[in-house]
């Protein structure tokens, strides 16, 4: 949690274009075999969890550009995701 939360914030700090570059390149390869579930998609959820949501809705829009199915993804498995105490 930690971790994730580091790296949220360094995307929060990021051009969103960027940050967009670096989620879309961590899921390339699951978006290519069309496998949706675990994997770095699951890292970049919860990475999307823990940024800001102004900064998380520009990243998304980035996203969406080149990208519309993985930012589909990212937003309904964003709806699903359950903090841990």
């Amino acid at each position: 949690k930690g971790n994730l939360a580091v790296i949220a914030a360094a995307y929060d700090k990021m051009d969103p274009s960027s940050a967009g570059k670096i989620i879309t390149s961590m899921c390339a390869k699951q978006i290519e075999t069309g496998r949706l579930q675990g994997g770095m998609i699951d890292d970049a959820v919860k990475i999307l969890y823990y940024m800001t949501e102004r900064t998380k809705a520009k990243l998304l829009a980035e996203i969406v550009a080149s990208e519309p199915k993985l930012a589909a993804v990212l937003c309904q498995r964003s709806k699903e995701i359950v903090e841990k105490k």
